[in-house]
């Protein structure tokens, strides 16, 4: 705490308790008098007459030489009566310098009044650490820590995080841990402690705006006898300050006045301001004046520390409450509580669009919208909501706190992003299919392609790999074989003649009949059949694996084109899984004639699901592939319709 800032804190304190004493005197805190600066002044008016005390206030031991210059200051402005107030006593010389002069010295004293109700009875050892300081590695500059115990202290101590070695680790993690390594070097008597870190070790402290390089860590420490807190609803520290009195001694060691510190009054001059902080000395908690109406002030607790943690709330109170309150104007606290009332108000505002953003999507799930799509509706929503336009992509990345504009689109797509991940992609292509490939099923993921495509099987998967670039007038190159999911090259590579022309060949015709089932995806059953299809490969490549399901799926893949087909011209049909059935019905309607064999591959009974039947691998493709025989048969069929 710097010299000044000290020196506030006292003379607003000795203020307070003059103020509260004063019997319809005026206090005047940090007052000048022809030029003269005093820490209070006391104005008495009796009849014509007015009485002036003048105070100053010490917040060290007093030389003799600084009495004699209060003299002579307080002659001055004819003060009636001179007093000064030091909290760490007066040096030899003083009191004959007062006693001549008839200046009055003061000591102010803290006592605590410990109930056995808050406190345990019986002493047990415990660590002190104080004087804690962290050493940047940067530029040897000191980062101190509270002085005083608990509340921030120890709240920055659990909340600090060292990062290093690529591990991190609290403050109080690292304390802990040099604790057990140092048992003989703890003892009754203060001793100075250093720890040690390796190069690029980072410090992140609440509060800070910077990770800061630190080298070591400093701090003094003794076992000390302790008493445990028996309770907890209360913090101890603040439980502490509700037990404080002050008290005004003589330089004999009289009892001038008493005074509890909780019925002091250190905004007994203040004027509430909106858009200032504040300061409850006697809690030491910050607030922001957010705003006032009428009587009625509009509170933000910024910065209180209890049980370790950092509270923060919103409130209104009544305008007569401001004489508990003083304005800060530390240009460092002042920093400081910026700083922690704009990430709250991040916060706060990160609250409410998660909230907001949580029930449009909610809505989107009742409508059924496909995630894809969701990104964009929830942007057209807000829009709707906030009266406002924004763009459907951003073009910068989200700025934490501020949700407007193009920021808030940013953070729409960061928030779906997050939450669904791979499912917001959408899937281009037409489809895909299952084939064995040297005895272990491989899966197909075919191309959306427009225009002319040549496929060029070539064992070197590295050719082709690029996304096809079209030309104008000519066709699009790729390699088929880089449509198979996780083709390794030594398989590409082990491939025959044979096998890569049986390949080129399934895979010509697979492709051919997807294009085929695409162009009739508005027909009736349709739409089912294809997700049938895509529930056929997709169990063959489940884990574990599922054989009969995907069989099944084959059998209600190729059940619907039949009903498709026979839908389209006007002729019922029995609801049954039988194919056979179903394809002599397509037969006399029109249709050409289907190998019964690939009929018999496909046709099987419900029982496949449940593992009645065994389905082996070899099955389930076969029915695959002979359910897309019946799909290029039947798709050009319906199209023709």
């Amino acid at each position: 705490m710097s010299q000044k800032k000290s020196w506030q804190e006292f003379s607003r304190l000795v203020a307070a308790i003059y103020h509260a004493e004063s019997a319809g005197g005026n206090i005047t805190w940090n007052e000048k008098i022809n030029g003269h600066q005093f820490d209070v002044t006391i104005r008495y008016n009796y009849e014509a007459y007015q009485y002036l005390t003048v105070i100053d206030c010490k917040n060290y031991k007093v030389p003799a030489e600084e009495v004699e210059a209060f003299v002579i200051k307080a002659r001055n402005v004819n003060a009636n009566k001179a007093i000064m107030i030091s909290s760490h006593g007066y040096q030899s010389g003083c009191k004959a310098v007062a006693e001549r002069n008839d200046i009055e010295l003061l000591m102010l004293k803290k006592e605590f009044d410990e109930t056995k109700e808050s406190i345990a009875e019986n002493l047990i050892p415990a660590l002190n650490m104080y004087d804690l300081k962290i050493i940047r590695s940067d530029n040897n500059e000191e980062y101190n820590y509270p002085k005083e115990p608990g509340g921030k202290l120890l709240y920055l101590v659990e909340k600090t995080e060292i990062n290093c070695l690529k591990k991190t680790y609290s403050l109080k993690e690292i304390f802990n841990r040099w604790q057990l390594t140092q048992p003989k070097s703890i003892s009754n008597e203060p001793n100075y402690f250093k720890i040690d870190f390796p190069p690029d070790t980072v410090a992140v402290i609440p509060q800070e705006d910077e990770k800061i390089p630190i080298k070591s860590i400093e701090f003094k420490g003794k076992i000390i006898k302790a008493r445990r807190v028996k309770k907890a609803a209360f913090d101890p520290y603040l439980e502490g300050q509700e037990n404080l009195s002050y008290v005004l001694k003589t330089l004999q060691d009289d009892i001038k006045s008493a005074i509890k510190a909780k019925d002091l009054e250190f905004g007994f001059d203040t004027e509430l301001k909106e858009g200032h902080f504040y300061v409850d000395p006697k809690l030491n908690f910050f607030y922001f004046c957010e705003k006032i109406e009428d009587d009625t002030v509009y509170w933000i607790l910024v910065e209180s520390y209890q049980h370790g943690d950092l509270l923060q709330v919103k409130f209104t109170q009544s305008t007569e409450y401001a004489k508990h309150y003083v304005e800060v104007k530390d240009k460092e606290d002042l920093k400081r509580l910026k700083l922690i009332l704009n990430k709250l108000i991040e916060k706060e505002k990160e609250s409410e669009f998660l909230k907001l953003i949580e029930e449009i999507d909610e809505g989107f799930k009742k409508q059924n919208i496909p995630i894809f799509q969701r990104p964009l509706r929830a942007i057209r929503e807000i829009c709707i909501r906030q009266k406002t336009s924004l763009n459907v992509v951003p073009h910068s990345p989200a700025v934490p706190g501020l949700y407007t504009g193009d920021s808030l689109v940013a953070h729409v797509h960061e928030w779906y992003k997050i939450r669904y991940g791979d499912r917001l992609k959408i899937d281009f292509s037409p489809g895909s299919t299952a084939i064995l490939i040297k005895g272990d099923p491989w899966k197909i993921k075919f191309p959306l392609l427009f225009g002319r495509a040549k496929f060029v099987f070539d064992p070197d998967l590295e050719k082709f790999k690029e996304e096809p670039k079209p030309k104008i007038n000519e066709p699009i190159i790729a390699n088929p074989l880089n449509c198979i999911e996780k083709f390794t090259a030594e398989i590409a590579k082990s491939l025959s003649r044979q096998e890569m022309q049986e390949l080129a060949q399934f895979f010509v015709f697979a492709f051919e009949t997807i294009q085929r089932l695409s162009e009739i995806r508005t027909k009736p059953f349709i739409p089912e059949a294809r997700s049938d299809l895509d529930t056929a490969v997709n169990n063959i490549f489940s884990s574990p694996p599922n054989y009969g399901q995907s069989k099944w799926a084959s059998l209600q893949f190729t059940e619907k084109l039949f009903k498709c087909f026979l839908d389209l011209k006007n002729v019922s049909y029995p609801k049954k899984h039988d194919l056979k059935l179903l394809a002599n019905l397509a037969y006399q309607n029109g249709l050409q004639v289907i190998p019964v064999n690939v009929i018999k591959n496909i046709q099987c009974s419900a029982g496949v699901r449940y593992g009645e039947e065994n389905v082996t691998l070899n099955e389930a493709i076969e029915a695959h592939h002979s359910s897309l025989r019946v799909c290029s048969i039947l798709a050009p069929a319906i199209k023709r319709i």
